[in-house]
């Protein structure tokens, strides 16, 4: 398990990782601020949680990638900007999105083996495409 609170993750350089999350990987943000020229975080393997908490998230090339995961990602308080996709989900992945007052910018894709469930809580907004074949999307009536 990884808990960071407070300070800035940054990484250069192409194809670099912010976080890596491999099987039952938990990562805690608060008051954190990530900056990746590449992703910000990556999952792969099962019962992967990323959580978190008045924290800024920024990807060049992506902010979330899953691959062969089943990953909970929680973001509360917090903002996650990127020129590439949002989360791009591959290989069988099952991924829970849960956003609480939260700012998302970039496009959701996930292959046809894979299912991504949005949830868009308490004033959230998504700002970019959903394309998936599976999955739920939720949306109270403060978000859009």
């Amino acid at each position: 398990m990884a808990g960071i609170n407070g300070g800035t993750i940054s990484t250069t350089g192409a194809n670099t990782i912010g976080l890596a999350l491999d099987g039952a990987g938990i990562a805690t943000l608060s008051n954190t601020k990530v900056e990746s020229h590449g992703i910000v975080a990556s999952f792969t393997g099962v019962d992967a949680e990323f959580t978190t908490d008045n924290s800024t998230l920024t990807g060049n090339d992506g902010v979330f990638s899953a691959d062969s995961a089943n990953a909970s990602i929680t973001l509360t308080d917090s903002s996650a900007t990127t020129e590439g996709g949002l989360l791009k989900a591959s290989s069988g992945s099952d991924i829970e999105l849960i956003v609480n007052n939260s700012a998302l910018q970039g496009d959701i894709d996930a292959d046809d083996t894979s299912a991504v469930s949005l949830g868009l809580n308490h004033d959230s907004t998504l700002i970019g495409a959903i394309n998936a074949v599976s999955g739920d999307l939720l949306v109270d009536a403060t978000s859009q």
